[in-house]
């Protein structure tokens, strides 16, 4: 997978996250969705612990995961190194915005969509570019080169 269908694939997750985003709020704000009794330290220790763990999961696998991709010797095997590491880290972090998500319908309240934007920042972080691979995986100036 190149660089930019990693990206289109980036805009894709988080455009289907602000989507389904917007029928949680709709089906809370609009329909008046009641959704179950939760207790505060529920509604709001499940996301921060969601949160938490798959930024923590995301960034230790893509440390070990670019350091597996910085020994490779041929560009086109780091190219493919990058996109399974941006792919899993990107997966995580979406796995736990959805969850909150759920947890946000589940309790009625619109509350833990904090959660969820700090889980989009997270998203954001992980953003794949060009500048990201390049850093991540120490390329050389005419690997940088043959990049472009």
């Amino acid at each position: 997978m190149n660089l930019k269908k990693l990206h289109l694939l980036f805009v894709a997750l988080a455009a289907g996250q602000v989507l389904f985003c917007g029928v949680v709020l709709y089906l809370i704000l609009v329909e008046s969705f009641a959704g179950v009794e939760m207790q505060a330290r529920d509604q709001y220790l499940a996301p921060s612990i969601l949160l938490l763990a798959a930024a923590g999961t995301a960034y230790a696998l893509n440390q070990v995961l670019s350091r597996r991709g910085r020994r490779m010797q041929f560009l086109a095997t780091k190219v493919q190194q990058y996109s399974i590491t941006s792919i899993v880290r990107l997966a995580i972090v979406e796995g736990a915005n959805l969850l909150i998500l759920i947890i946000t319908l589940l309790s009625g309240q619109v509350n833990s969509l904090l959660f969820f934007a700090l889980g989009m920042l997270v998203f954001l972080y992980f953003r794949p570019s060009r500048e990201d691979f390049v850093q991540l995986f120490e390329l050389s100036a005419e690997e940088e080169r043959q990049l472009s």
